[in-house]
């Protein structure tokens, strides 16, 4: 009988063991991607925030239906102003290259004269992989149902300013004129599956692991923010995350914000999706359901923009 009580008793200490290092790897997993002292994330001298380090490559892996057109807007009147070069690059949608293209890729960035901002709908691309020194990279990510929302009717209507003419494709009978509540609760190709797998890529990265959706690639994404993002922003407080960027990037984008007050009634008309129509709830809470992964990744990089706003620099949410 004693025997037996000390099996229980050992069995319960192991399990105990178990949960309390569990518990602790968790923590120190949670520690990892969510410090909030960016100088240390990108190991910058530590009076950063006061100086401002000589910062001469910057890239912008723009992300669509993020707000990307109003900010290129913004970054071109700044390029006169604080006079710096900012290339836009004339590849689409090409947001994974081939290695020789990447290669590719890496040298033209190197080779531009600085200081410079270059933006392109890509991938992020690890440069030290290739022997070269990483840049500053900077994005502005959105609420991932909405993004979804907005590029779903982008494609069949365009927006103001451009119009049909930024129809993605040609439609067959009836595709253009899908409901996205139709598309998402009978499960249609076009609203499931990879599809709804979109921001997440663009942090994680060129590696096969990014290109399904998964812990792994999540982790990855979360880890290339911290080390290689200097700012992801927010399209949800696009003039606060111009706040932040003329704070760490002065030499870029001292005025954003004031360029910004003088353009934004006349960008935010132009670049609205046309047609749009609202989610039941039906259908949002299944595509909710399906893009947990990347609300995890939203609401991570959210709470780093929120600490970084608030608690570094003293700006107000």
């Amino acid at each position: 009988m004693v025997l037996k009580y000390i099996r229980y008793i050992l069995l319960f200490c192991l399990l105990l063991t178990v949960a309390i290092c569990t518990l602790v790897w968790q923590a120190s997993s949670t520690k990892e991607y969510s410090r909030s002292t960016y100088g240390k994330m990108r190991k910058l001298p530590q009076n950063y925030f006061i100086d401002g380090p000589l910062i001469t490559q910057v890239v912008y892996n723009r992300i669509g239906k993020c707000g990307s057109r109003s900010l290129n807007t913004i970054i071109h009147s700044l390029s006169k102003k604080n006079e710096f070069h900012f290339y836009t690059s004339p590849v689409g949608n090409v947001t994974r290259p081939k290695i020789l293209d990447l290669m590719s890729e890496v040298r033209l960035i190197e080779s531009m004269p600085t200081p410079m901002l270059y933006t392109r709908h890509i991938h992020f691309i690890n440069f030290e992989k290739f022997g070269h020194q990483p840049p500053v990279y900077i994005n502005v990510i959105r609420d991932p149902i909405e993004r979804f929302v907005s590029q779903f009717y982008f494609k069949r209507y365009g927006d103001n300013h451009m119009g049909m003419s930024r129809l993605a494709r040609p439609w067959h009978d009836g595709e253009r004129d899908l409901d996205i509540n139709t598309c998402v609760l009978r499960n249609y190709s076009e609203c499931s599956g990879l599809k709804l797998w979109y921001v997440v890529p663009y942090f994680c990265g060129q590696s096969p692991i990014c290109r399904e959706p998964g812990r792994d690639a999540l982790l990855r994404a979360k880890r290339h923010l911290v080390d290689n993002y200097l700012l992801v922003g927010v399209l949800e407080d696009f003039e606060g995350t111009l706040q932040v960027l003329e704070k760490l990037l002065p030499t870029y984008f001292n005025g954003a914000v004031k360029i910004w007050k003088k353009v934004e009634n006349k960008s935010v008309k132009n670049t609205a999706t046309r047609n749009k129509v609202p989610l039941t709830p039906e259908a949002d809470a299944v595509l909710r359901d399906k893009m947990k992964l990347e609300y995890e990744f939203y609401d991570f990089a959210f709470a780093l923009y929120r600490q970084l706003k608030v608690f570094q620099l003293g700006l107000d949410l």
